[in-house]
């Protein structure tokens, strides 16, 4: 017999057999794989690209940075919408925009036509991401939410290890064109199944009308703040435009605060960071990002110039990662619905932190099945943070701002990634840079001097990083041992930072 509350909020009829809750399961499942292989596979394919069109090393970059600064930008404003009018439309129109421009990038005729087909995309991705964590939360009961994010988990680890071994048989056989085109069937057979399967909550006692001057604002303190530590190192800390960018992110926080404490139904819920579940999940996300990020970026040089693997070689040795967390993702669902998401949430970022120091004390020769065993100590890390952390944010607010919380994951994730990669990125470069010119006077052109540099640089990106996630641990305990404050946000019950059901916000 289920306890008072801890009901789905959102049920229907099954179909084919199979019930509900697990069409939602594959449906957002679907959403996480749409978004994921997009990225890890564009990644393998942007050299064709740049070749193909004709284009420079840093302009081609950008095909990768539009989704970044695009989801950045407006995924809390699309959460906020499926607070107002419900998940499901929004998640719908996310996977439309994704196929038609998915079609319409393989159909482009020169770089500015697929740039602006990523720009569609990555609107679309928005739409789809900042919901996926709404739409699964609903359809389980509370005491079941990690059991259905860590599927969802398993989903992320799917399309991360599935999109670079996609593009590269493709690439093989095909052109990058294909990269694009081949997954349109799919995901045009994803959107059509949301529209007659996804039901959404009741409309009623529902807050109406969106807060556009709090939407722009919000959306445009995110993108100007994400592109300059983005570009800061390419284009320069001291470069007038990164200086620029800086100052109107200074200048629109304060206006962006003012406006949205003074609006009826704000974008933004300040009140929402009063949930100690919800703000010590998204701090130890941005965390988790910061510090994984040097392990996608940086490893593959390790991997490529300093060892000397074939890019598919290192693609294979990396996508050793995701796998792991296709199989971790379910039992870290599982063991957060019973020990606690907070609890998880930390120690997925304790075992992470101990998995980049020891990724940082590997040596020049190091062993490939070193190398393998401790990326699988960072698939474990990543299976067992995921759904816990998100049960963290998605139970620390109430049922009127569910999208909300499912964007701000979104949002966190890309903002630590962003400064993950420029910090790590910036440390390395420099310790390696400083390590090579101290033996010889030709720095890293120097073959007998650049694999221990890289290494060396390496070794020292990845120590901070690990601090960083031991800081996000540390975040996330003491969250958990938190007392619930009596109300968040605009009519918001804050729910257990351990992820336990809100019952008040869903009776």
């Amino acid at each position: 017999m289920p306890e008072p509350g801890d009901a789905p909020l959102v049920t229907g009829p099954p179909t084919l057999g199979v019930a509900y809750r697990w069409w939602v399961v594959g449906l957002v499942g679907l959403g996480s794989l749409a978004f994921f292989m997009d990225i890890s596979a564009l990644n393998i394919a942007l050299p064709a690209l740049r070749e193909d069109l004709g284009v420079s090393r840093d302009e081609i970059l950008w095909v990768a940075l539009v989704p970044m600064l695009v989801l950045t930008g407006i995924s809390m404003t699309v959460g906020r919408v499926g607070d107002l009018y419900g998940s499901k439309r929004p998640y719908a129109v996310g996977f439309g925009l994704f196929t038609l421009a998915t079609g319409a990038a393989a159909l482009a005729g020169s770089f500015e036509e697929l740039l602006a087909a990523r720009v569609v995309q990555s609107i679309g991705l928005a739409c789809i991401t900042a919901n996926l964590g709404a739409i699964v939360t609903t359809a389980f009961p509370p005491s079941q939410r990690g059991m259905a994010l860590g599927l969802m988990s398993a989903s992320i680890g799917l399309g991360l290890a599935s999109g670079p071994l996609f593009a590269g048989v493709v690439l093989e056989f095909l052109d990058w064109r294909a990269v694009f085109w081949l997954r349109v069937p799919l995901f045009g057979l994803a959107g059509w199944l949301v529209v007659v399967r996804l039901r959404d909550t009741p409309m009623g006692g529902r807050a109406q009308g969106l807060d556009l001057t709090g939407a722009v604002l919000l959306s445009s303190f995110l993108f100007v703040l994400v592109l300059a530590i983005n570009r800061g190192d390419a284009w320069g800390w001291g470069d007038g435009a990164i200086v620029g960018l800086f100052v109107a992110a200074a200048v629109l926080l304060p206006i962006l605060v003012r406006v949205e404490q003074r609006a009826a139904s704000p974008t933004l819920a300040l009140g929402l960071f009063r949930s100690w579940g919800f703000s010590g999940g998204v701090l130890a996300s941005a965390s988790q990002s910061f510090g994984f990020a040097a392990v996608a970026v940086l490893m593959p040089f390790y991997l490529v110039e300093a060892r000397g693997l074939s890019v598919l070689e290192a693609g294979a040795l990396m996508a050793v990662f995701p796998a792991v967390v296709l199989f971790v993702g379910p039992l870290g669902g599982r063991w957060s619905d019973r020990f606690g998401a907070a609890t998880l949430t930390g120690g997925g970022l304790l075992i992470g932190a101990a998995a980049l120091v020891l990724l940082g004390l590997m040596s020049v020769d190091e062993p490939i099945v070193g190398i393998a065993l401790r990326l699988v100590g960072i698939g474990i890390a990543r299976g067992v943070f995921d759904a816990a952390n998100t049960s963290m944010i998605m139970g620390g607010v109430g049922v009127d701002r569910q999208a909300t919380a499912s964007a701000a994951l979104s949002t966190s994730r890309s903002i630590g990634q962003a400064v993950g990669i420029a910090v790590a990125g910036s440390i390395f470069a420099a310790q390696a840079a400083s390590f090579a010119f101290a033996r010889s006077a030709s720095g890293l052109d120097d073959a007998s001097v650049a694999p221990s540099a890289l290494l060396h640089g390496l070794e020292w990106a990845l120590t901070v990083s690990a601090v960083i996630a031991g800081v996000g641990a540390g975040i996330a305990w003491w969250s958990g041992t938190r007392r619930p404050s009596a109300e968040v946000g605009s009519g918001d019950q804050e729910a257990p930072a351990d992820g336990a059901p809100n019952r008040s916000a869903v009776e």
